[in-house]
């Protein structure tokens, strides 16, 4: 089975706004393909147009693999809370 790739990533991910601008797919792309741009609002990465495995068949998936969101939940209880806040720096 194929590994899954920034099209991927991209459909699931960054399309859909789950993107957590974490930057763990800009890391570890090995053609450095995957990028933020710079000014403006980053909420995702954008990808370069080149991909070692949609464009030359090299197995890769390192972006995907690497992205927190792509993965389904863990079911942990986190035990007694008040309340559970989200944040981003911008």
């Amino acid at each position: 089975m194929a590994k899954k790739t920034y099209q991927d990533l991209k459909k699931e991910v960054w399309d859909t706004g789950i993107c957590s601008g974490c930057g763990g797919c800009v890391a570890v792309c090995p053609a450095d393909s995957i990028l933020f741009r710079e000014g403006g609002d980053n909420a995702a990465p954008v990808q370069s147009g080149y991909c070692k495995q949609v464009s030359d068949g090299v197995p890769c998936g390192a972006c995907y693999e690497t992205c927190p969101r792509v993965a389904p939940p863990e079911k942990i209880t986190l035990g007694n809370y008040q309340e559970i806040i989200a944040t981003k720096a911008v």
